[in-house]
């Protein structure tokens, strides 16, 4: 079931996600998207004229989610008004020059030959003999020496089953 818009926005967020759609770039994440805004006007008693720069910082600011989402959230809005310029429904896009929040980068952490080894017998170290806490801990240090062996990313470890294993070649 499709959530309906509840602003005095919601027929031009429909009317935007229609044109997006006839042009080939609808996707359910762009309806989602614009749910924040949609509820943030519904918030404000927000209406086309209202939609001004500080309307739009005041609605970044009421994000309480990670700067990516934030970002993701703001481009979803400044397409929004871009579609509202191109109609000539509005004569600017008030989001055009708010810019986009820094990200937190993510660095992986590179180890060396030596320090992988270090990594594994650490690990190994500290499996506990107890039989509350073996499993546990053998499936822990088991997680780490994959990735260290085969290169993994933190979570495919995680979400590996029997059927990723091929015993006759001895790899996942």
């Amino acid at each position: 079931m499709i959530k309906q818009y509840k602003s005095a926005l919601g027929p031009l967020l429909d009317r935007y996600l229609e044109w997006r759609r006839s042009i080939g770039f609808f996707s359910r994440s762009q309806r989602s998207l614009l749910h924040s805004l949609d509820e943030y006007a519904v918030l404000r008693r927000a209406d086309i004229e209202d939609l001004t720069p500080l309307f739009f910082l005041e609605f970044r600011r009421s994000l309480g989610t990670s700067a990516s989402t934030r970002n993701m959230k703001m481009s979803a809005s400044r397409n929004f008004c871009e579609f509202l310029v191109r109609r000539r429904i509005l004569s600017r896009n008030p989001v055009e020059d708010i810019p986009y929040e820094k990200e937190n980068a993510f660095a992986p952490m590179i180890f060396s030959p030596t320090q992988t080894e270090e990594l594994l017998h650490s690990a190994q170290r500290a499996i506990r003999k107890e039989e509350k806490y073996f499993f546990r801990d053998l499936s822990a240090y088991t997680a780490i020496l994959l990735m260290a062996g085969c290169g993994l990313r933190i979570s495919v470890p995680l979400r590996l089953t029997r059927k990723n294993f091929d015993p006759d070649e001895g790899s996942l």
